[in-house]
């Protein structure tokens, strides 16, 4: 942890796949002069954190020590980790969390460790806390999900093929062929995401674009907002500024500029 941060993830491929994107581990050291700021783009996934270690700030929101349930990411947010971090997050797919939650929080939440619908989260917080290790943690995270699978079996397969549709279709016309009414369709988003469709797809795209600006420092931005579905670049623009909370220009001059320094 040379740079006194250290940061371990593991993205299942097997049968964890389709409902979790990826299971993580960040730590901080405790000499850590300076707390450490990153950045957690919006792509429209929800999560769970289990904070082991000191307070740590997201935007204005204070997380103490315990389980914390992350809603849909709409909008960019602003991680403060200061000395002595230590966490284990899970990242669910879109609208997934709420079906292991079996509630949807519209807003960070520390878990009440007493409520007996909350069972579930304190017998892997209390196994995450002897893990010596953030791969026996992320391991211990892997088989307590992969014990509570069937809590993830509840999704409508018709709310799974509307998702899908979105994240590989840059059209404004995502559920012509659907095999249920639109009015449907939005019922489901507002049950299991709290969002719209609309919403969702605005939401992937930035995410998509954020990846594409990093993974292509000389590529036109007029060329990335017309590979990426955008009306033209302001629009792009406009929309990065509004949920990622950063120009175009500005994410690759820094992207470009954490490369060069790694």
């Amino acid at each position: 942890m040379g740079s006194g941060f250290s940061f371990n993830i593991y993205k299942p491929t097997g049968r964890l796949s389709p409902y979790v994107q990826a299971i993580w581990v960040a730590r901080t050291a405790h000499t850590l002069s300076e707390p450490m700021l990153q950045y957690l783009n919006c792509d429209g996934c929800s999560g769970l954190v289990f904070n082991l270690g000191n307070a740590i700030h997201v935007d204005n929101v204070t997380l103490p020590f315990g389980v914390i349930t992350q809603p849909i990411s709409t909008k960019t947010a602003l991680i403060t980790l200061p000395a002595g971090s230590h966490m284990v997050g899970i990242r669910f797919h879109p609208s997934v969390g709420r079906t292991i939650a079996d509630t949807q929080y519209p807003q960070l939440t520390l878990l009440n460790p007493n409520a007996k619908a909350n069972n579930l989260y304190k017998d892997i917080f209390s196994k995450l806390i002897v893990k010596p290790t953030p791969q026996a943690q992320i391991v211990a995270a892997y088989r307590w999900l992969s014990e509570n699978l069937p809590k993830l079996s509840k999704l409508p397969d018709t709310l799974k093929l509307s998702i899908e549709r979105i994240k590989t279709s840059k059209e404004g016309k995502l559920f012509g062929a659907a095999p249920v009414s639109l009015r449907q369709i939005e019922r489901d988003f507002k049950k299991w995401l709290g969002i719209t469709p609309k919403h969702l797809q605005r939401v992937i795209r930035v995410h998509q674009t954020l990846k594409v600006l990093k993974a292509n420092p000389t590529l036109s931005l007029a060329d990335v907002a017309y590979i990426n579905g955008f009306t033209d670049q302001a629009h792009m623009t406009r929309e990065l500024q509004q949920m990622a909370q950063i120009t175009p220009r500005r994410y690759r001059l820094l992207a470009t500029n954490e490369a060069q320094t790694h």
